[in-house]
């Protein structure tokens, strides 16, 4: 008997990290870990097979939503509709144990990383910096190109504070180079 494909392996990796991520933040948000998700693959040393495209909410990853889905169904993790009427609460089961174990250091490390850096943030701030982190991506260009495609991609936030968010970011060296 062989031991399980990579196929496999590489599934029982995304849903450890999916669910050490999702303890981390205790009740999140499905656009919040798709946000985070989007940035732990862009921005430190984890690799899925998560392929992400604009949204209506910035960068989404349909296989990740499949996955939660799976995380639900197998009931490790709660996603339930939030009172308010916006969006879904995601939440690790406290009687749900992970037999296949935690994730490796490198990829603790990455998540510990994400959300020090990102998971204090609104989930409409996530949403704006994971589209400008995409736009400058997709297209290969900087601020003066970027700003008006990121104005157009999101008319709901106002000019000046996708700019200042533009320009943070920049600081912050957190923009594709």
């Amino acid at each position: 008997m062989t031991g399980p494909s990579s196929r496999e392996e590489d599934r029982r990796r995304r849903f450890l990290v999916l669910l050490e991520l999702i303890d981390k933040l205790g009740d999140g948000r499905k656009t919040q870990i798709q946000k985070l998700v989007y940035f732990l693959e862009e921005e430190f040393p984890f690799s899925s097979s998560y392929r992400f495209r604009m949204h209506h909410y910035g960068p989404y990853s349909s296989e990740l939503d499949d996955d939660l889905l799976s995380l639900k169904v197998e009931g490790y993790l709660s996603i339930a509709p939030d009172p308010g009427g916006y969006g879904f609460h995601v939440s690790k089961k406290e009687d749900a144990p992970v037999e296949w174990g935690r994730p490796g250091t490198q990829e603790r490390r990455a998540i510990d990383q994400v959300i020090e850096r990102f998971g204090k943030h609104e989930v409409s701030a996530l949403e704006l910096q994971a589209t400008i982190h995409y736009v400058c991506k997709s297209k290969g260009s900087f601020p003066a190109a970027v700003l008006p495609l990121v104005k157009q991609l999101k008319p709901k936030f106002v000019d000046s504070y996708i700019e200042s968010t533009l320009n943070q970011m920049r600081e912050q060296g957190l923009l594709p180079r």
